[in-house]
């Protein structure tokens, strides 16, 4: 037994030392127990490495946990995720989606989390903990919903009608259509002072765009051309702690017609892992990002080069106008 007991211990060692961190790592294996000071069943993953550690019964599934340890007792949970985002879930024997419910711990302050992908990001509810995908739209959870966790009953019967939620928002029909955001054009704002961008790359945008003969590769150029010698500072401000305006290569924002932007995941700019915002005069769009506030200002150089500006007339865009 003493030669099994040191085998055992050595297999384990060199598991945790290939195990890769569960804050670099999909989610493949999940398991539950019953967490004694909360009194209900939170998840765990058995296939990473966890800041975080359980020291309790492991059970496959969470209907197992349940019926084992909540028989008498249940827990109703009410979880939102931000506008237009999904919850991430994994499906009851009964087909209903239910979030992944943790220990609150497992979010860290530093941006990772235990249970959380990276395509997610960890929320959290008093003690319990959940996810929420990044990108608006994706996933097969709801956006949120009121869930019962409990063994009463037995199994089957513990999760009759224990998960009430609405069906998950559907994503718009714009610009998005064609992926994220590539290649951007630049042109007179119409709507204010200063060049604002679109995609060049949108097959069906649901707002209105004009066909443009006089558009530029870049902003700089736009400016030079028709704001020689002008300043036009704008403060962008996403408004909500770890999130700031998205910026090209160069750093400087994207801005964009102010009538590009229904909603917060409805634009014909925006990636959908990313929130639109406006202005007076034009709109941006808002991503994950620890820089925060920032000003900007768009500057028109008096430059005797003539700019280098693109023929609309070979470009054909599709769709409503």
């Amino acid at each position: 037994m003493g030669h099994l007991a040191v085998l055992l211990s050595l297999i384990l060692l060199k598991f945790a030392e290939a195990a890769p961190k569960c804050e670099n790592a999909l989610r493949n294996e999940v398991r539950w127990y019953f967490d004694q000071t909360h009194r209900i069943c939170m998840a765990t993953r058995t296939d990473c490495v966890s800041r975080f550690q359980v020291d309790a019964e492991l059970f496959g599934t969470e209907e197992e946990c349940t019926v084992n340890r909540m028989n008498r007792f249940w827990k109703n949970v009410r979880v939102r995720c931000p506008v237009d985002l999904r919850l991430a879930t994994f499906a009851r024997t009964n087909g209903d989606r239910v979030p992944y419910l943790f220990d609150a711990r497992m979010c860290h302050d530093d941006g990772f989390s235990d249970m959380c992908e990276k395509s997610e990001t960890c929320f959290t509810v008093e003690y319990l903990g959940f996810c929420c995908n990044d990108e608006a739209f994706l996933g097969d959870g709801p956006n949120s919903g009121i869930f019962n966790v409990t063994g009463l009953g037995g199994p089957g019967l513990n999760i009759q009608g224990k998960a009430v939620a609405k069906p998950p928002t559907e994503a718009p029909v714009n610009c998005n259509e064609d992926g994220d955001r590539n290649e951007v054009e630049w042109y007179r704002n119409p709507q204010g002072r200063g060049c604002v961008a679109q995609r060049i790359q949108c097959s069906l945008p649901k707002f209105g765009r004009d066909i443009r003969r006089d558009v530029f590769p870049d902003e700089q150029s736009c400016m030079d051309f028709w704001f020689p010698n002008e300043h036009i500072l704008r403060t962008f401000d996403c408004g909500e702690a770890g999130f700031s305006a998205a910026v090209d290569a160069n750093g400087s924002p994207y801005v964009y017609e102010r009538s590009l932007c229904g909603s917060a995941h409805d634009s014909d700019f925006c990636n959908r892992d990313e929130v639109c915002k406006t202005l007076n005069d034009v709109g941006y769009c808002c991503q994950r990002s620890s820089e925060g506030p920032f000003k900007y200002a768009q500057i028109g150089r008096n430059d005797p080069t003539p700019p280098l500006r693109f023929n609309r007339i070979r470009r054909v865009i599709f769709g409503r106008s």
